[in-house]
C-alpha cells in the first residue's frame, strides 16, 4: 500500500520538477470545485498481467484504439511518429522493421531472430515477412522499451510492440465505417457483437482498403508504384462455463496485394571506388537526376503481395483468491511473395523474386500469484517454427546484347535460384516476482532459461542464360523469373552450370536476469531503477556461400526511471534514462557479388555502448485544451572491434553509429476539444520530428586514415586486394537518412449519442519530402533512397448500432 507519511519529500520534488509547468500555468486553477477533467487511467499488460501504467516499474508507451483511429493510423508502423526513441521501416505495407532505442532486426534470412518482439492478442509473430498489421479492431498497442529477456525470451532484445484486439461485449451492436481518400483512397470496415447463449459471447470485424499508385513510373508499359488493397478479417469468442474459467477462442486473416518498393538510384560513387567494389569492371549505372522525388523509371512490375492467419485460444483458469493459470496456444502461417526491379532503374541490372512461406506453432503456461505483499509468475513456454524462402536473381542482363553484337560467344548472364530455410524448436522456463519490502519499497527479482535448436539449410542452382540461345528459342530470354518458379519451371534454353546443397545444425541456450527496485512516494509518484538482460540467438548466415553460424548477442541494460502526476491527475511526467552495454554483437553485411548472387555475412563485431534519455508528459489545461510533449535522446557507439583488421567487417570502424538510431526524437501534440448541444468537435494535431540516422552500421562506408581499406563484397568475390584499395577518407555513399519533421492532423465530430463520428484526417500535411530508408548495393556501387508518401487526406464516417 502507498505511504502518505513523505509529504516533505514529495513536496521538495514537485518544486523541482513541476517549476516550468507550473510557471507556464501560474493562472490556471489547480483543482476547481466541481472539476469534472482528469487523465485517465491506463492499464496495461506489459508485465503479463493488468496494471496500472503509472505502477508499471519500465518504459511503457500505450496507444487506444480510438486514439490511433483519430490519428488516421492505420498500421503498426506509423506508431513510431508518436513513441520517442522508436523508429519503424517499411519497405513493404505487410512487412515491419522495428528499432526501439536503436536495438532492431537490422538482420535477414531464414532462422535469424528479430530484435523486437510482435506480439498479437499474446501470441508471438516469429515471421518478419507479415509481421506489420492494420489496427482494426484493436483495443490497445503497447510499446514496451528495453530488453524483455525475463518475460518475452530471446526475440525481445530491443523490446516488444504488443496489440490486442477488442474482447466481444454481452450486449448486442456493432459498428459501420466508410472513408474516402485523395490517390483515390477508400475503406469501409464493420463489426458485431453480442452474446450468443448464456455463457458464450463473439465478435467479428472485416475491413478493406485500397489506394492507388502515387509515384509515376515513367518506363513505358510498366505500372505506377504505391498501390495498395488489403483485407483484413478478426474474430474472438469468449467462452465462461463457470465463475472461475474462461476460454477464448480468436482467430484472424490478412491479405494485401502491393507494388513492389519504390527505390530511386540517386547517386553513384567514385569511379575509383565503383572499380574496386566491381574488381576493376566499370559497368554503366542510371541514376535519377530529374529531381522529382515521386517519378521514377522501374522496368520491371513490382509487387508484394502478403497472406497470414492464425488463431489462439486462452484459457483462465482462477484457482483461488490468489492463484491463477494462464494457458496460450498460438498457430500462425504467413506467405510473403514479391517482384523488386532491385537496381531501381531502366536497366536490367538485377531484377529478383522471392517466395518466402512460415508456419509456427506455440505453447505459453503460467501460473500467476497475487498477494498483498507478493505478485509473481512462473511460466514455461515452447516454439516450434518453420521457414522456406525461394530466391531468384537475374543480374546484368543487360550487357547480353552488346556483347552478342560485339561478337563475343559468351554474351548472357548468370541467374540464380535459391532455397534457403530454417526449422527452429525453442523453449523456455521463466519466473518473476514483485516483494513489497515495505509500504513503499518494492524488489522485483526475475530469470529466463531458454533453449533452441536450429537447423538451417540452402540449396543454390546456378545457370548460364545464353543470349543466342535465347533468340533461337524465340525468348526476350531463357530464364524464367517470377515468385515461386523453381528449377523445375525453367526452359530447355537455360543451362545449368552449378549446384550446391549445404546444411547445418546447431543448439544454444542463455540465462537472463533481472533485477529492479521500485519506491512509491504516494499514489501520484514512483521512482524505479532495474537491470536486466537481453539476448538474440545465435544462427547461420542464410545467404552466406559457407551457411556460417555465429554466436548470440547479449544486451545488459541499466534504467532509472520515474512515473508521475501532477496538479489533480492533469498533469503526467513520465521519464527514463539509461545504458546498454552490448556483448558479441551481431552484424551482418549484405553485397551483391559479380555472379548476380546476393551474399550475407553475418558475424559477432565486438562490443558497443548506448546511452539514452525520454521524458513523455501529458497535460491538461482546461476542459477544452490538452497537451503531449515527448522528446528521446540516444546515442550509439561501436567501442570496440573483435578484430579490426577483419576484411569481413567492411567500413566497420570501431565508433561508428547504430543504425536507425538518431539522436533525437521529438513529438508536440496539441488537442482542442468543444462540447455543444449536438455534440463535440475535437481537433487533434501532431508535429513529430526525427533526427537524421545512418542506414547500416558501416556509417556511409567512409574509409578512415588506416588505408588500404576493403569492403566485404571484395572479399566475397575474390577480389584482388590491389584493385580494391580505397583511398583515406574516401567517402564511398553518403547513408544518412535526413532529419524530418512530418505533422498530421484530425478533426473529428461525435455527435451527442455518442453513435455517431465523422472525422476529417491529414497525414504530412505540410506535404514534407523526407527519406524513409537509403541502402548502398555494393555490388554494383550504387546508392538508392526510398522516400515517404505525400501529403495524404480524407474523410471517414463510423456508425455504432
Amino acid at each position: 500500500m502507498p505511504v502518505n507519511h513523505s509529504a516533505p519529500f514529495k513536496h521538495a520534488l514537485k518544486n523541482i520538477s513541476v517549476g516550468l509547468p507550473l510557471a507556464l500555468c501560474i493562472n490556471a486553477a489547480t483543482h476547481a470545485e466541481g472539476q469534472t477533467y482528469a487523465l485517465e487511467e491506463i492499464v496495461v499488460t506489459a508485465q503479463k498481467r493488468s496494471e496500472n501504467l503509472q505502477s508499471t516499474a519500465m518504459s511503457v508507451d500505450a496507444f487506444s484504439g480510438s486514439i490511433l483511429s483519430a490519428s488516421g493510423v492505420s498500421n503498426t508502423s506509423q506508431l513510431a511518429e508518436m513513441t520517442p526513441n522508436v523508429t519503424i521501416m517499411s519497405e513493404r505495407p505487410a512487412q515491419a522493421e522495428p528499432y526501439i532505442r536503436g536495438v532492431g532486426s537490422p538482420l535477414d534470412g531464414p532462422g535469424i531472430d528479430q530484435g523486437v518482439a510482435i506480439y498479437l492478442d499474446g501470441v508471438q509473430l516469429d515471421s518478419p515477412a507479415t509481421n506489420l498489421f492494420s489496427v482494426l479492431d484493436v483495443a490497445q498497442v503497447e510499446v514496451l522499451k528495453g530488453p524483455q529477456g525475463t518475460l518475452y525470451g530471446r526475440n525481445a532484445l530491443g523490446g516488444v510492440i504488443s496489440i490486442t484486439t477488442k474482447t466481444p461485449s454481452e450486449e448486442f451492436g456493432g459498428s459501420i465505417s466508410a472513408g474516402v481518400g485523395n490517390f483515390g483512397g477508400h475503406e469501409v470496415s464493420a463489426s458485431l457483437e453480442g452474446g450468443l447463449t448464456e455463457n458464450l459471447k463473439g465478435r467479428i470485424s472485416g475491413y478493406y482498403q485500397s489506394r492507388d499508385g502515387y509515384i509515376d513510373n515513367t518506363a513505358p508499359g510498366f505500372d505506377d508504384l504505391g498501390q495498395h488493397e488489403q483485407s483484413t478479417f478478426r474474430g474472438k469468442l469468449v467462452y465462461t462455463p463457470t465463475d472461475k474459467l474462461e476460454i477464448t477462442l480468436a482467430a484472424d486473416f490478412s491479405e494485401s496485394e502491393s507494388s513492389g518498393p519504390a527505390y530511386q538510384p540517386t547517386s553513384v560513387v567514385t569511379a575509383r571506388a565503383q572499380a574496386a567494389a566491381l574488381g576493376g569492371l566499370v559497368v554503366p549505372t542510371y541514376t535519377e537526376s530529374d529531381g522529382d522525388i515521386y517519378q521514377l523509371q522501374h522496368n520491371l512490375d513490382g509487387s508484394s503481395d502478403n497472406g497470414s492467419n492464425g488463431g489462439s485460444v486462452t484459457v483462465n483458469y482462477t484457482i483461488n483468491d490468489t492463484w491463477e493459470l494462464i494457458s496460450i496456444t498460438g498457430y500462425r502461417e504467413a506467405e510473403f511473395t514479391g517482384m523488386e526491379d532491385l537496381d531501381a532503374s531502366a536497366l536490367d541490372y538485377l531484377h529478383v523474386a522471392t517466395d518466402n512461406q512460415a508456419d509456427s506453432l506455440s505453447q505459453e503456461v503460467r501460473l500467476h500469484l497475487s498477494t498483498n505483499k507478493l505478485t509473481g509468475v512462473i511460466g514455461g513456454f515452447y516454439n516450434d517454427s518453420q521457414v522456406d524462402n525461394l530466391f531468384s536473381v537475374m543480374p546484368f542482363y543487360e550487357f547480353a546484347a552488346p556483347l552478342a553484337l560485339a561478337g563475343n560467344p559468351n554474351a548472357g548472364a548468370a541467374p540464380t535460384i535459391t532455397l534457403r530455410g530454417n526449422e527452429t524448436e525453442s523453449w523456455a522456463m521463466f519466473t518473476q516476482w514483485d516483494w513489497d519490502l515495505t509500504e513503499a519499497l518494492t524488489l522485483t527479482l526475475g530469470a529466463r532459461y531458454g533453449a533452441s535448436k536450429k537447423t538451417s539449410y540452402r540449396t543454390e542452382n546456378r545457370y548460364f542464360d545464353s543470349y543466342y540461345a535465347a533468340q533461337a528459342a524465340g525468348r526476350d530470354q531463357c530464364f524464367n523469373l517470377g515468385p515461386g518458379v523453381g528449377t523445375d519451371d525453367q526452359p530447355d534454353c537455360l543451362i545449368q552450370t552449378g549446384q550446391d546443397s549445404l546444411q547445418a545444425s546447431d543448439s544454444w541456450s542463455k540465462f537472463t536476469p533481472k533485477v529492479g527496485l521500485r519506491y512509491t512516494v504516494d499514489d501520484d509518484l514512483m521512482f524505479y531503477a532495474s537491470f536486466s538482460q537481453g539476448y538474440r540467438d545465435g544462427g547461420f548466415s542464410g545467404t552466406d556461400p559457407n551457411l556460417s553460424p555465429f554466436d548470440e548477442e547479449t544486451l545488459n541494460a541499466y534504467e532509472v526511471g520515474m512515473k508521475s502526476e501532477w496538479l489533480d491527475n492533469r498533469l503526467r511526467i513520465n521519464g527514463a534514462v539509461f545504458y546498454y552495454d552490448y556483448e558479441d554483437l551481431q552484424m551482418e553485411i549484405s553485397e551483391i557479388s559479380q555472379s548476380g548472387q546476393l551474399l550475407t555475412k553475418v558475424f559477432n563485431a565486438g562490443s558497443a555502448e548506448m546511452q539514452g534519455a525520454e521524458l513523455e508528459t501529458v497535460w491538461i489545461l482546461n476542459e477544452t485544451f490538452s497537451l503531449t510533449a515527448n522528446i528521446g535522446w540516444l546515442n550509439t557507439e561501436i567501442v570496440e572491434l573483435k578484430d579490426p583488421d577483419q576484411r569481413d567487417y567492411g567500413f566497420v570502424r570501431e565508433g561508428n553509429e547504430f543504425n536507425h538510431a538518431p539522436h533525437l526524437t521529438a513529438s508536440l501534440i496539441p488537442t482542442f476539444k468543444f462540447d455543444f448541444d449536438a455534440g463535440s468537435l475535437t481537433w487533434r494535431t501532431e508535429i513529430n520530428y526525427k533526427d537524421e540516422y545512418y542506414n547500416d552500421f558501416e556509417n556511409g562506408g567512409m574509409a578512415g586514415d588506416d588505408a588500404p581499406t576493403w569492403t566485404a563484397v571484395n572479399i566475397l568475390n575474390g577480389v584482388n586486394p590491389a584493385d580494391a584499395v580505397v583511398s583515406p577518407d574516401e567517402e564511398l555513399n553518403d547513408e544518412l537518412t535526413d532529419a524530418r519533421t512530418v505533422v498530421n492532423s484530425s478533426l473529428q465530430f461525435m455527435n451527442a449519442a455518442g453513435n455517431f463520428e465523422l472525422t476529417l484526417w491529414a497525414r504530412n500535411l505540410l506535404d514534407e519530402k523526407y527519406e524513409t530508408k537509403n541502402r548502398y548495393m555494393s555490388g554494383i556501387a550504387m546508392s538508392e533512397r526510398m522516400y515517404g508518401e505525400p501529403r495524404t487526406f480524407g474523410v471517414k464516417a463510423k456508425y455504432w448500432f
